[in-house]
């Protein structure tokens, strides 16, 4: 080993044993509890946690019996963002082969959350079967676990670590695209939020290629911030194994971390008195714990158990400001989470939440679980919510704080909140629409994302058609689905096949225009092709057949193709939608001006720094637009595009540089010439040069002339005599 590579090792077991210290201030010792209240409660059977946390028609599902189990206990200190843990997981795995290791996703300590020499989540112990067992104390984002002898099919075993953890802290600024001074706004920030902020997690000026990037996060779904913890992906996970192998690439930027398969968790939860929890599952007790003697310093605890049977992954939300409204539909309750003095969005999200179950049951078949949690989160990186079996995260950026709490709001710039209210309630649409498409019916969703993504924007707008009717159904495609292409293109993406694995997307916004915006329109192509009825019919069977599974896309493209009648039809709208490059032809163009409009309204538009209000507001604005796309596609037709708008748009909006506008308004006239040349432009410089210098603008007509003379066609030549060509009998191929 070298000095360097040493250097480096001390240097990272340093940081561990910081961490380590600093995660075990102020938590209870669960992995040797002190008392009968913090001892592991007695385990749960297979069936006991089905019928708590399922409804009764999946309950007894036959995939459950040889599911993984976890039962975990965690003591979450908010004050301090730590938690620590212990983890038994029984499994009988099903492969056909023996395993010689075992592989956990360890999330905290990806890219995303974690540079190079940090670590945010430790493993302090390991057994397999109840002996020891070797671990790598500096694994970073995948514990592999090598066993001692190989474990064969069908045979139970069971893996028990301990652990401690760090949630990332956000910063204020990560969070809110729409608390911006309106004054300093600029066209990136506009385009970022009306994009839903895809642009976030692009290369950063000054970035250079191959360098190292700070941890940002990644879509704030393990983190702190607003006083809330938000915990996915937060404890060691056995990640998913198929015929290729062990999942265990590592994070990228854009789309989900990892698949899982189902499994049932047993959850304790310990935290301070006044935490309210939102989570996976179903709470099963809470109870209040007897002072600590040994821990005067802490205040009152709280210990609560939560199951959940058929889920691919246990999620919480906890926080001391959470409010909380529920409403049943039917047998399954609702609750939704948010923060302190935004009841009123709270009790919408709720009745959103309801009235897509309610959609989504009669489209697609029944939903799985007793409980649906919708939580407010600080969630960053463009992303609007997050799945989460059975809990689904709404960006906080989409609430808005009740009439009484709008006193320190007039300094922000305002969006309207009719598009506000119609944009949360898309994306818990979205959300809920993921219950069906990643938690009950899996995917993998790295290497074809859209089979979820795009169906979940797809059920959205089904959704808001059933309910809201085509107007705001309309405005919500715009936004979330078009506008994301057409930005995308004009800021040099380029059109892609859609379905990819998420690593052939270099940017969250070419991954939001192809995903969430050409595969959602995709299949609402579909929807008309094949018709409401016949699609709602084959997306119940796809569900129906892989309850609780996981599904390939050819499964569900045959469960699509098998509803239609015109196959060959089917196989080219398929094609040429999803694994060919037609989006510019086939997605309708949106209005700038008009998006803007519905984005902000007038209000809100007037509190935009002049020059950029004049931009975002004129005619020419939607010319411009057609135009470097139409250059950017290689199509541009000068018969329709409104020059007179683009020149009068360069007049308006840059009077103030009468120098700039000056010259844009000469170049404007050749422009909108669709005969004009190259050396046009220059000889009308050269005659608006002369007025102030007549010898440069001589010149300057000069070169125009002289570009001119060299671009003339050569003059044409006499034809020379054609070769005479043998006589052939007739049907005798010529021969060279």
């Amino acid at each position: 080993m070298t000095l360097q590579a040493t250097t480096l090792r001390r240097s990272r077991l340093s940081h561990i044993a910081l961490l380590s210290a600093l995660l075990s201030l102020s938590l209870l010792p669960l992995t040797q509890p002190s008392s009968s209240a913090c001892a592991a409660p007695a385990p749960l059977s297979v069936k006991e946690m089905s019928e708590l946390s399922v409804r009764a028609a999946d309950a007894q599902h036959p995939s459950f019996a040889q599911a993984p189990r976890y039962q975990i206990e965690v003591a979450l200190d908010l004050d301090l963002r730590v938690y620590e843990g212990v983890m038994t997981l029984s499994l009988n795995h099903q492969e056909a082969q023996a395993l010689k290791e075992l592989n956990f996703l360890l999330y905290p300590n990806s890219a995303d959350l974690s540079g190079p020499q940090e670590r945010r989540l430790i493993i302090t112990h390991a057994s397999f079967n109840g002996a020891p067992l070797a671990f790598d104390a500096l694994a970073g984002e995948v514990l592999s676990l090598p066993l001692p002898t190989p474990l064969q099919p069908n045979t139970p075993a069971e893996v028990r670590l301990g652990f401690k953890g760090s949630l990332y802290t956000l910063k204020e600024a990560q969070l809110d695209p729409t608390k911006l001074d309106p004054k300093k706004l600029g066209l990136e920030q506009l385009l970022g939020a009306l994009s839903h902020g895809h642009g976030a997690q692009g290369k950063k000026q000054g970035e250079k290629q191959g360098e190292k990037k700070e941890p940002q996060g990644g879509y704030g779904v393990l983190s702190y911030a607003e006083g809330v913890a938000s915990m996915a992906l937060w404890h060691p996970i056995l990640v998913a194994y198929d015929e290729g192998g062990w999942d265990i690439t590592p994070t990228k930027g854009v789309g989900d971390r990892s698949y899982f398969d189902v499994a049932h968790y047993d959850v304790t939860l310990t935290t301070d008195e006044g935490v309210m929890v939102a989570s996976t599952g179903v709470e099963l007790s809470s109870e209040r714990l007897a002072a600590d003697p040994t821990r005067p310093h802490r205040g009152p605890q709280r210990r609560r158990r939560f199951v959940a049977a058929g889920a691919r992954e246990f999620t919480l939300q906890a926080s001391r400001d959470y409010i909380k409204s529920s409403a049943s539909y039917g047998d399954v309750m609702v609750n939704s989470y948010a923060l302190k003095g935004q009841r009123a969005s709270a009790e919408a999200a709720l009745r959103e939440a309801v009235s897509a179950l309610e959609s989504f049951e009669q489209m697609f078949g029944p939903y799985p679980y007793k409980e649906l949690d919708v939580a407010q989160a600080p969630l960053i990186g463009g992303a609007g919510g997050v799945e989460f079996p059975g809990l689904i995260t709404i960006a906080s950026f989409l609430y808005q704080h009740d009439q009484s709490d709008k006193g320190d709001q007039k300094s922000s710039l305002k969006i309207s909140e009719r598009f506000l209210s119609e944009s949360r309630d898309f994306v818990i649409a979205h959300e809920v629409a993921h219950q069906w498409w990643s938690a009950l019916v899996g995917s993998d969703s790295r290497t074809h994302p859209f089979v979820d993504e795009a169906l979940a924007n797809y059920s959205a707008a089904a959704h808001f058609q059933r309910t809201r009717g085509p107007q705001a159904t309309r405005r919500q495609m715009d936004v979330m689905m078009r506008l994301n292409y057409h930005l995308a293109r004009l800021t040099g993406v380029e059109d892609q096949p859609v379905d990819q694995p998420t690593s052939a997307f270099k940017d969250a916004l070419s991954y939001g225009a192809i995903v969430y915006g050409k595969g959602a329109l995709y299949f609402w192509r579909l929807r008309s092709a094949l018709g409401v009825e016949a699609l709602e019919r084959a997306l119940k069977r796809y569900v129906a057949a892989h309850r609780f599974g996981v599904a390939h896309t050819t499964q569900l493209l045959s469960a699509l193709r098998a509803e239609t009648q015109h196959k060959e039809g089917f196989d080219a709208l398929t094609r040429r939608w999803l694994y060919e490059r037609h989006g510019d032809e086939d997605i309708e163009g949106v209005s700038v001006y008009q998006s803007l409009k519905v984005l902000m309204g007038d209000a809100a538009l007037a509190q935009l720094d002049p020059k950029l209000r004049r931009w975002a507001t004129h005619r020419g604005v939607d010319a411009l637009a057609e135009l470097l796309e139409g250059s950017a596609r290689g199509q541009l037709d000068h018969d329709n595009v409104d020059y007179d708008a683009i020149v009068s748009l360069f007049e308006d909006v840059l009077e103030e540089e009468p120098q700039v506008a000056r010259w844009a308004k000469v170049l404007g006239r050749t422009l909108s010439d669709p005969n004009a040349k190259p050396a046009d432009a220059l000889r009308d410089v050269g005659r608006e040069l002369s007025r102030e210098d007549p010898r440069l603008g001589l010149a300057v007509e000069g070169m125009g002339l002289i570009l001119e003379a060299l671009s003339l066609p050569e003059p044409p030549r006499e034809p020379a005599p054609a070769p005479s060509v043998p006589s052939q009998a007739p049907g005798e191929a010529h021969k060279d």
